[in-house]
């Protein structure tokens, strides 16, 4: 049971990864988009952070979803709309198009952050997630990391749908591995049964924590993307930089967290009080966010990162 709960956990974590590069494959080529598009910064903007819009209005009816359909069937919809949004992304001409297939994808996403944690919760128990949960947390840097590195190769040689077709190849093969190896734990042995009929979804919405976490989180994505989409570009202008080169700084940056990440999540199964230790991390970044777009001097970035 333990080697098939890691199976699970680890297919989920590359769909993950897919679902992740087709969310942030529009900061790397976001001067490229604006060139091509004839479009400000605002829309811009708009481009890369409507699907993240998207995810967090579809996270809600999500875990109804998982709830009715279980997580396999759940999951494999989320492949599905990434693809089929990202299909219709390749061969836009407007904006609106455009648009428009962000929102389709936008729905996988929204879906799949909360079905790996759920997978994760049926499959292991509490006492031992929290290493699982660290991995899984790395999910998005992940792909940001390896978006920032290939971007400008990818753009160089396929325009700036070269992105759109390595998600659309990420995504068939998560489907692919999902389908075949993503299964609900026997009875005897869920941790925490989601698909249960007993379980109440709407008594969640009557904890205060919840709604407590749910702004926390709101908040901290609204600052994590807004990072994500404008600091290459930002540090490409300050420095005098090729886009590339800041695409490579900010894909570094991604890569040194990925292995925080992990002992964040071993440090979860140890420390004593998780609300105190999530507070003194949450100030911390305030402070990245901060320094970030106010360097002026390209030395900065080292100590930085």
């Amino acid at each position: 049971m333990k080697r098939k709960a890691w199976t699970v956990m680890i297919v989920a974590f590359i769909a993950g990864i897919a679902l992740a590069w087709v969310q942030n494959k529009v900061p790397p080529v976001i001067t490229t988009l604006m060139d091509a598009f004839n479009i400000n910064m605002a829309t811009a903007g708009w481009m890369s952070s409507v699907f993240s819009i998207m995810g967090m209005a579809t996270a809600i009816p999500a875990a109804v979803i998982i709830n009715k359909l279980g997580p396999k069937v759940s999951g494999l919809i989320s492949l599905a709309a990434a693809v089929v949004g990202s299909l219709i992304g390749v061969f836009a001409d407007s904006v609106a198009m455009m648009m428009v297939s962000r929102v389709i994808e936008g729905l996988g996403v929204g879906i799949i952050a909360v079905v790996a944690p759920a997978l994760i919760s049926m499959w292991f128990p509490p006492e031992k997630r929290g290493f699982p949960m660290g991995i899984w947390g790395s999910w998005q840097m992940v792909a940001q990391a390896i978006t920032f590195f290939v971007g400008a190769s990818l753009t160089v040689a396929f325009g700036w749908q070269g992105m759109w077709y390595a998600g659309i190849a990420l995504c068939i093969l998560g489907f692919i591995l999902y389908g075949l190896f993503i299964a609900s734990p026997p009875a005897e042995n869920n941790y925490a049964d989601v698909e249960s009929s007993d379980v109440s979804i709407w008594e969640a919405f009557k904890s205060g924590s919840t709604w407590w976490m749910a702004g926390v989180a709101f908040f901290f994505c609204i600052g994590c993307f807004g990072w994500c989409t404008w600091t290459a570009p930002y540090w490409s202008e300050a420095f005098g930089w090729d886009i590339g080169v800041a695409n490579n700084y900010v894909g570094i940056i991604y890569m040194l967290e990925i292995p925080f990440v992990f002992l964040i999540g071993y440090l979860l199964d140890k420390v004593a009080n998780r609300k105190r230790f999530g507070m003194i991390l949450a100030a911390l970044y305030v402070i990245v966010l901060f320094v970030s777009f106010r360097m002026h001097n390209p030395s900065f970035i080292i100590p930085f990162k």
